[in-house]
């Protein structure tokens, strides 16, 4: 059933050819958001995109059909684009705003290790100086990424001192924005 919460696949033995119907059967159920799947002969990449899947089911929808695109090697571009303007994030009258859960999720488990970005967008979001962490952490590790685009969230004072601070020990950061959030116009000056 497509209302299914939490699954445990642990020591059945799953093969690659099953961890590969259970992995289409995730992408369909939306409320999936944990799968357990220790000791299984799968691979570990398909387990890995399995647990991907469900996990992104705890964010707005949007974040889950661009891990879709790009663990399909089909994603656009060089720019993750988690803007709030994604219409798939419009669920029941609302938009569903991304906040330091979907960003730290997107950080740590899926834009770490890879190459294909240079730009995060995180423009009119709900991202505070707790996402922001997760944020300077992925740009300190990972160098592909030169422009952050955090504007319109609830970035302080606090959040500009990090920022201020990455773009002096990183010279490849090349542009930040920040207009529209609760900082002083001096800290976004020496930002910009």
């Amino acid at each position: 059933s497509p209302h299914i919460r939490s699954v445990d696949f642990s020591r059945n033995l799953m093969l690659e050819e099953g961890a590969q119907e259970l992995l289409n059967t995730v992408t369909n159920w939306p409320y999936l958001t944990q799968v357990k799947l220790d000791e299984n002969d799968a691979e570990a990449a398909t387990l890995e995109r399995i647990a991907l899947l469900a996990q992104a089911n705890q964010h707005p929808p949007g974040l889950k059909a661009m891990l879709l695109r790009y663990l399909k090697g089909e994603y656009p571009g060089s720019t993750w684009n988690m803007g709030c303007e994604d219409p798939l994030n419009y669920v029941e009258g609302r938009m569903l705003l991304y906040d330091d859960a979907a960003v730290e999720f997107t950080c740590r488990r899926v834009l770490q290790d890879s190459k294909q970005f240079d730009t995060l967008a995180l423009g009119n979001n709900a991202v505070t100086v707790e996402g922001l962490a997760h944020v300077i952490a992925l740009f300190e590790a990972n160098s592909s990424f030169t422009t952050l685009d955090v504007s319109g969230n609830q970035v302080s004072d606090k959040g500009a001192e990090m920022l201020i601070k990455l773009l002096k020990d990183r010279y490849s950061v090349q542009c930040v924005l920040v207009d529209g959030n609760p900082m002083s116009q001096s800290m976004k000056e020496e930002i910009q």
